[in-house]
């Protein structure tokens, strides 16, 4: 059984790294939010939107996100362009309804405690690995999940296994 970090624990450690503002803005454009908690709730606003679209748009600048910068606060744009690129053409095999049909089906599973289940479903999607799928979790529900980048702990205590 996992052995989780407690909710606080995880929003001061997630509160205490520099993690870009960044958003994908069309194909090669990038705009810079003013504060994470503005990233974070456009991401969240997009992940949970009824419209396909704004959900393939919503996972596209996660993967977009993820990339441009490391922990060492080096600016890869040209690395988070071309990931998303691959994730794009991916969907574009998979059809966007059934890519957000993927998001939302993990929504339905982090709304009823079921972390591991959602984290399965979303490595579903193109270029989501765990690592990936983590990120996508914490930003359907910032409040119930997190991510790391070396996956050493992921959600909040109970999680499923």
């Amino acid at each position: 059984m996992f052995e989780g970090i407690p909710n606080d624990e995880l929003s001061v450690n997630r509160n205490n790294y520099s993690y870009p503002t960044v958003v994908a803005a069309g194909e090669g454009g990038a705009d810079v939010l003013e504060s994470y908690l503005l990233h974070q709730n456009v991401i969240n606003d997009m992940l949970l939107s009824a419209l396909d679209e704004d959900v393939v748009n919503g996972y596209l600048t996660i993967i977009f996100w993820g990339f441009y910068a490391g922990a060492d606060n080096i600016v890869r744009e040209n690395r988070a362009w071309a990931r998303y690129t691959m994730a794009r053409n991916g969907i574009n095999e998979l059809g966007d309804n059934h890519a957000a049909a993927i998001v939302r089906d993990a929504t339905v599973e982090i709304n009823n405690n079921n972390y591991s289940e959602a984290l399965s479903i979303i490595t579903n999607l193109p270029q989501s690995g765990f690592a990936f799928a983590s990120k996508v979790c914490a930003f359907i529900n910032p409040s119930d999940c997190a991510y790391s980048g070396d996956c050493e702990h992921l959600f909040r205590p109970n999680v499923n296994t």
